[in-house]
């Protein structure tokens, strides 16, 4: 199993968040699958991720919103913490500006993209490193 994500106790809510926790992505993208699903779960249980999905049933409220009203601040801190749990476990990704792994260098424009995030929307973040972790494993599959 890879390396695991440390999350604060009082978010550990349950046994299921410890049986599956938040897996850290590799910088070779090798664990791409085990990842995404952890972190799919992982939101899934704390009824997150719809700030991924274009799901409006799970979220009622528009994924990108600029919040002003007090009330609102919730609906932010969780956006937030769904930008957080994503950057944390793919920092090896994010920070590996000019790393190369197996004859395979970073695409270029990654790290513009989620510097550039300034709403530091999740989805925009979660597609981002999605899109390199499927660039990546599609090369791997054209070596064959």
């Amino acid at each position: 199993m890879s390396e695991t994500i440390q999350l604060p106790s009082f978010l550990k809510t349950s046994m299921a968040v410890d049986l599956l926790p938040v897996v850290k992505l590799h910088h070779t993208f090798v664990n791409f699958e085990e990842w995404e699903h952890s972190v799919r779960f992982y939101l899934r249980y704390h009824k997150l991720l719809g700030f991924l999905e274009e799901d409006d049933t799970i979220r009622p409220v528009s994924r990108v919103q600029q919040t002003s009203d007090k009330s609102d601040n919730n609906l932010l801190h969780r956006r937030l913490f769904v930008y957080s749990i994503i950057w944390r476990s793919g920092e090896a990704v994010l920070c590996r500006s000019t790393m190369s792994f197996s004859n395979q260098t970073p695409r270029e424009g990654l790290l513009k993209e989620v510097y550039q995030n300034r709403q530091h929307d999740p989805k925009l973040l979660w597609d981002a490193i999605r899109a390199e972790g499927y660039a990546v494993e599609e090369s791997k599959s054209s070596w064959f």
